[in-house]
């Protein structure tokens, strides 16, 4: 099939545009106008609102109920169909043959191509009642006007009606495509209704707020942060030490913090940031994730989780070696990245991207290489701060850091890949729900815990 035709890694499948829970939004219009009745409103629903909606992104169907279609109704004589030996069929066949559009084919020129159309919608009664149904020999046409009433209208059969504070009017129901963010969505959905409101005649009223999933969303997460509001001060207040924290919805901005701009200690949360300007460095073309790493017994030092058992002389590329300092917090894998994209460039790459609270001090467990001594008595192999650790996870998890060229197009994924690989799951990861992934990185020292990551809902 075509999935065999397909690059590897494509896989083709088809489902549903928009899902059961995907309805965001109940919009309706009303009148007060005289001028503009049911069928005036439902033809500003289909031809004005409903296709401005549709090409909004995100957006997969909008469905109208209410006000009445427009028709042209063809009331036809019987005696005259008899007096000019007309059958209703003969009706029919002429009505759908005169409202047809066709291609004339090409004209062509010596220096041009000419495109012909014959353009022949309906655009009105008077066009229908030009309808030749019958032709008679010597010219003499009968045309639908002679043989019929011709007129718009309603539905004569009318099936479903919607009302809006008790007054009749138009409805439309706005769904979402799977996978969109109903918040965001929503919102500019309404950004566009404001728009189309300035454009509505006079007497239309447009009401933007009958039904907005949107509320129940936001609802929940005020709940949250209340939640946390309640709950974390009277835990940080029992703490004996010092604790800062930062919470933040990364979708709404709504968040908790306490402290989360005082500088802190980061163990080995700090190899985040040192994951980040490797990154960097091989979208710069200074280094490559796939080259080789060979280590030296020389190299080892206390925390070494994995390269400790094994052989000195044994290599590794790049990206492994970030996969072991992130995932198992391997000490010397740590050093070897540092060494190799240089101990300065950490802090350079925070300084790029605004966060220039986060300083890498150091090696690892080499305090001679320190860049700041006096930082590195206070703080360790580096410091920085929850409300910065949390602005850092946003750039990961929102891309930021690729929109703005920090790091290559899909480097963000591989980075949250290292991050759910974490395997310290006694913090941040502790008595999660089923479906609920954690991507981290944890940091512990005589007298310091440190975690920062992301929670990723199903």
């Amino acid at each position: 099939g075509v999935g065999e035709t397909l690059p590897d890694g494509i896989r083709p499948f088809l489902g549903p545009i928009s899902s059961i829970m995907g309805q965001i939004m109940a919009i309706g219009l009303t009148s007060t106008n005289p001028a503009i009745g049911p069928m005036e409103l439902r033809g500003l629903a289909e031809w004005d609102l409903r296709r401005r909606l549709l090409s909004i992104p995100g957006v997969s169907q909008v469905t109208i109920q209410g006000g009445d279609l427009k028709e042209y109704q063809v009331l036809v004589d019987p005696a005259k169909l008899i007096a000019f030996g007309i059958s209703l069929h003969e009706v029919r066949t002429a009505l759908d043959e005169s409202n047809v559009n066709s291609s004339g084919g090409f004209l062509l020129d010596p220096h041009e191509e000419k495109l012909i159309r014959n353009l022949a919608r309906v655009e009105g009664i008077e066009d229908l009642g030009n309808t030749v149904v019958k032709a008679f020999p010597g010219g003499a046409n009968i045309l639908l006007r002679d043989i019929a009433e011709i007129r718009e209208g309603g539905p004569l059969v009318k099936r479903g009606d919607a009302g809006i504070n008790g007054q009749p009017g138009v409805m439309l129901a706005i769904a979402k495509q799977p996978g969109a963010d109903t918040i965001q969505l929503t919102r500019r959905v309404e950004k566009e209704l404001e728009t189309l409101r300035s454009t509505l005649p006079e007497g239309v009223e447009l009401h933007a707020d009958i039904f907005r999933q949107a509320n129940f969303i936001e609802r929940a997460i005020t709940n949250v942060e209340e939640a946390l509001r309640d709950a974390l001060p009277p835990l940080l207040a029992a703490h004996e030490g010092v604790a800062t924290v930062a919470v933040r919805d990364l979708k709404t901005g709504v968040g908790f913090s306490a402290g989360a701009d005082r500088p802190m200690p980061l163990a080995s949360l700090v190899k985040v940031p040192v994951m980040v300007a490797a990154y960097a460095a091989a979208h710069e073309g200074r280094l490559s994730l796939d080259e080789q790493i060979t280590f030296a017994a020389d190299d080892v030092v206390p925390g070494s989780t994995v390269i400790d058992k094994l052989s000195p002389g044994a290599t590794f590329t790049l990206r492994d070696a970030i996969r072991m300092m992130i995932a198992s917090s391997d000490n010397t894998a740590t050093n070897l990245v540092i060494r190799r994209i240089g101990l300065p460039a950490t802090n350079v790459v925070m300084d790029r991207i605004g966060l220039s609270g986060i300083r890498l001090n150091s090696s690892v467990f080499r305090r001679e290489t320190s860049l700041d001594v006096e930082r590195s008595r206070e703080f360790g192999l580096g410091n920085g701060t929850a409300a910065e650790l949390v602005t850092l996870m946003g750039m990961l998890h929102g891309r930021s850091l690729e929109q703005d060229g920090i790091v290559a197009e899909g480097a963000c994924e591989a980075m949250l890949g290292h991050l759910l690989a974490c395997e310290d799951r006694g913090t941040a990861g502790r008595d999660m729900p089923a479906g609920v992934k954690v991507a981290h990185k944890t940091g512990l020292v005589s007298g310091v815990r440190t975690d920062a990551g992301l929670i990723l809902g199903p």
